[in-house]
């Protein structure tokens, strides 16, 4: 009989690549791994997104389906769902400390968030889950979700083939520079990373628009001989089109012609889904298809909300915290017709690239309110910029801007510090951390 071992299992609070400490607390847990049918979605940035896409689209065929998402929003419970709907306080602890209890008396503790993984797969499968979109944490390879590609080295005596489970597809949305202290400084190391979640046919491997696909083919060539690539897609005449690298294409109409969440650099995530869909060959409906996508919901990303006591701003929250992720935003808000100076809320983590961002996102005349943000439960490594340093970088990346406002919190604002505009809406837009982002949803909590 295996003992814990409590001094070694509590979890550590550090970012640590590796999959030995997972395959440890999968083995213990009984290979919930093993059960479940997967798609997993790898990438820097539209990764959350285009998981949202599938999550939705798969619902047309599995009676249920989970996702695990990474960072977590405002709570770690929100990152394991089934069919859109959290898993309880009491249900995450009680998850994460059967888990941890059946860790082997010896064992490495884990981090923070390979118990998460582990702990989430095997609520999953209690609760009778057979689908989920798993998306990875940092990188891919070495990431604590890769654990469907191969069988994990495992000393457990159980059977060696358990459950119906397997990988389905395994999917890479846009490589950027983001996370260069554990996965490299170039494209090309950081795709090698992303890259290590594929594999062979018959796993379906798809690689959604890239900004840049040389050196992400490379990566992805090393893996799979067959991948389905995306070169681009749009929005046109009430239907999402993709195109595909071989020069093929494909036409999604929407019956009403609206687009609902695909708006923007949305249209490339589901585009993405839309395209593991097809080569899965899952007997879903086009009508059923356009509907599904049309109505995902994902908090974050290209999100409008109501500043408090102020019901008719208009207020934009989205994550971008890297400089490709703040080029999609740009093209976005100019594609909306941007014609006069916008408010910024923007709040960023220690060690990115601010300077980049801020260039990409503030123009000359745009206001900004330089904030900090919570700290993240599970991840102490995680510290915002303080706001007077931050406020200094704005100045200098964009000396045409300005500084209205510094806070600890987003919820220390002082609204009469964000003009309103002369049609007596405040255009404001919350941007530079998912972390901020949070802040956000708390405060308007």
């Amino acid at each position: 009989m295996q003992h814990m071992n409590t001094a070694a299992a509590a979890p550590r609070g550090e970012l640590d690549l590796g999959l030995a400490r997972v395959a440890a607390l999968l083995c213990g847990a009984g290979h919930p791994e093993r059960r479940l049918a997967v798609v997993h979605v790898a990438g820097t940035n539209g990764k959350g997104s285009t998981a949202a896409f599938l999550a939705r689209a798969m619902r047309c065929v599995y009676p249920a389906v989970a996702t695990f998402t990474s960072p977590h929003l405002v709570r770690p419970r929100d990152a394991w769902r089934i069919d859109g709907v959290p898993a309880s306080e009491h249900e995450y602890a009680a998850a994460r400390a059967r888990v941890l209890a059946g860790l082997p008396e010896g064992a490495q503790a884990p981090t923070e968030f390979e118990l998460d993984v582990a702990a989430c797969l095997a609520w999953l499968v209690s609760r009778g889950v057979t689908a989920a979109v798993i998306e990875v944490g940092v990188g891919g390879r070495d990431d604590a979700t890769n654990v469907f590609r191969h069988r994990l080295p495992c000393a457990c005596s159980g059977p060696a083939e358990s459950g119906e489970g397997k990988l389905l597809a395994s999917v890479i949305t846009r490589i950027g520079i983001d996370h260069e202290a554990l996965l490299g400084s170039t494209v090309n190391e950081i795709a090698r990373h992303k890259a290590g979640i594929l594999a062979p046919p018959p796993v379906v491997s798809v690689i959604g628009p890239q900004s840049y696909p040389d050196q992400v083919r490379v990566a992805v060539a090393a893996e799979t001989p067959a991948a389905i690539w995306i070169d681009r897609a749009e929005w046109t005449n009430g239907s999402l089109v993709v195109y595909f690298a071989d020069e093929s294409s494909r036409t999604l109409a929407f019956p009403d012609g609206n687009p609902g969440a695909i708006v923007g650099y949305q249209v490339a995530n589901a585009a993405t889904a839309l395209a593991v869909v097809d080569a899965l060959q899952w007997p879903v409906s086009d009508t059923d298809l356009a509907a599904a996508l049309a109505s995902m919901s994902w908090p974050g990303r290209l999100h409008r909300v109501a500043l408090p006591g102020i019901p008719t701003a208009r207020v934009l929250v989205d994550g971008a915290h890297n400089p490709d992720g703040a080029h999609q935003l740009a093209a976005y808000l100019n594609n909306a017709a941007r014609t006069r100076p916008l408010t910024w809320i923007i709040g960023m983590t220690r060690g990115k690239a601010v300077a980049p961002v801020v260039a990409a996102l503030v123009r000359p005349g745009d206001r900004v309110a330089c904030v900090e943000f919570s700290d993240v439960e599970h991840m102490p490594w995680v510290r915002p910029v303080a706001a007077a340093e931050l406020a200094d970088a704005v100045r200098a990346a964009m000396p045409g801007a300005h500084v209205v406002a510094e806070a600890k919190r987003v919820w220390d604002l002082n609204l009469a510090d964000l003009p309103l505009s002369q049609e007596g809406e405040l255009d404001v837009v919350v941007a530079g951390s998912l972390y901020l982002a949070a802040d956000m949803y708390r405060w308007l909590e």
